[in-house]
């Protein structure tokens, strides 16, 4: 390579770009260590810190206690207490927690650590704190409130909604991800387009309507992404739609794997702590099969690649869900209903809360929430050798139709032995 070629390559755009990026992970990993040497200096540290959720848990002798999370400007961690502090969920404390075998990685991976004493802080929210008190004030239920406080704003639930949740598959349309990106996105241009249209013919004709109606957008997600605190998934898919629609704009192809690339990058750069993050892997595979499935197969009706895609994505999913959470009912068969009826019920939900009336559904809520303790349960893991395999084999189909064939056999496999383990059990009966 010549001179003038390398000095060509090194001006050009791609290469400013992912220059650019490693300039911004650079100074946010040299940040993280700054803090963590700050964090490490003595053998106790002060933090302020936000609670973000606090989960009853049992102990091998049967005994009650809570597992807090707590998250300030340094890091993410996790900690102990007797005490059930979920009415304090959202609050910010001045703590004292011992950091002396704190490591850097563990910085990124919310660690456990001990607190000496902690103290409520004056530090306040008071955006989110109104935001929740709006949505909580339309509910008298308590399990109601936390349910939508975790559709909306990724707020953690208790054991009665977790097993909910759990029971009937529906952890992917409770992660705040690209679904609610695509959803958020279709309802503010719907909302936003007739008053801009009429704006829009009397004082600015010539103007792109559609470019300023998704500015619009993303300038809400991104303030969404705030109220949800940079949720990993729901952050990834922010910036996901952001670089579809630059490359929209500039007619270049849209579903490919570029953009996963591009999106995934950009967002490690920003938050170097994503890689830890089982959430974020969990939506960059999703969208990585959804690509593939649509580089791979050809529908003429919407309708078609909408169900299609439902369904083959949930059977996809499995051995990787069931890798990781063993849990398995009849009900997760009803993933592709289940998604339909969210696709419907999540904007309907948002414009009552939004109107006041987010009450209506909590009666047919409340049952579908107490229903879940009578469903036959079973514990379908799946082998760590297959897990790697299985992952394997769906990014080398990324490159040839045959292994695309070869994947869906095993998808299928797959599914027999769950659907062979499910009667074995007798939980169809």
């Amino acid at each position: 390579m010549t001179q003038n070629a390398v000095l060509e390559w090194f001006t050009s755009r791609v290469a400013i770009f992912w220059l650019l990026l490693l300039v911004v992970l650079s100074a946010n990993l040299a940040y993280s260590f700054i803090s963590y040497q700050k964090l490490t200096e003595f053998e106790y540290a002060s933090i302020n810190a936000k609670l973000i959720s606090s989960k009853e848990r049992r102990s091998k002798n049967g005994e009650p206690y809570f597992l807090l999370l707590f998250r300030s400007n340094a890091l993410d961690f996790r900690a102990y207490s007797k005490i059930n502090m979920k009415s304090n969920e959202g609050r910010y404390f001045d703590l004292i927690v011992k950091t002396d075998k704190l490591s850097f990685a563990d910085t990124f991976k919310a660690p456990k650590l001990k607190i000496e004493s902690m103290t409520t802080s004056s530090q306040n929210d008071l955006i989110k704190e109104a935001f929740r008190r709006f949505i909580s004030d339309q509910h008298e239920s308590p399990q109601i409130k936390e349910l939508y406080l975790n559709l909306f704003l990724n707020s953690e639930v208790g054991s009665e909604v977790e097993d909910f949740i759990n029971a009937y598959g529906l952890g992917a349309f409770f992660a705040i991800s690209g679904l609610n990106v695509a959803l958020l996105t279709g309802f503010i241009f719907l909302i936003l387009s007739p008053p801009f249209r009429l704006f829009q013919d009397r004082f600015f004709p010539y103007v792109n309507r559609k470019v300023w109606i998704f500015a619009l957008c993303f300038a809400f997600l991104l303030f969404y992404s705030y109220l949800t605190d940079f949720t990993p998934s729901f952050v990834r898919a922010v910036i996901a739609a952001i670089v579809v629609f630059y490359f929209a704009l500039r007619a270049d192809e849209i579903v490919n794997y570029k953009t996963l690339l591009l999106t995934t990058a950009v967002c490690v750069a920003f938050f170097p702590a994503f890689l830890f993050s089982i959430g974020f892997w969990l939506s960059f595979y999703g969208v990585f099969l959804i690509f593939l499935f649509l580089s791979n197969t050809e529908f003429k009706s919407n309708i078609t690649v909408y169900i299609a895609l439902s369904s083959w994505l949930f059977l996809a999913m499995m051995p990787i869900i069931h890798y990781l959470f063993s849990l398995f009912t009849l009900a997760h068969l009803l993933n592709t209903l289940f998604g339909a009826i969210f696709d419907i019920f999540y904007p309907i939900s948002l414009v009552l809360h939004i109107v006041g009336l987010g009450w209506i559904f909590d009666p047919l809520l409340l049952k579908a929430v107490k229903s879940s303790s009578l469903l036959s349960r079973g514990e379908f893991s799946t082998p760590l050798w297959f897990f790697i395999s299985y992952i394997a084999l769906s990014f080398l189909a990324a490159f040839d139709k045959r292994v695309f064939f070869v994947l869906n056999v095993a998808i299928f496999s797959y599914f027999s032995a769950a659907m062979l383990f499910l009667w074995n059990q007798g939980i169809p009966g």
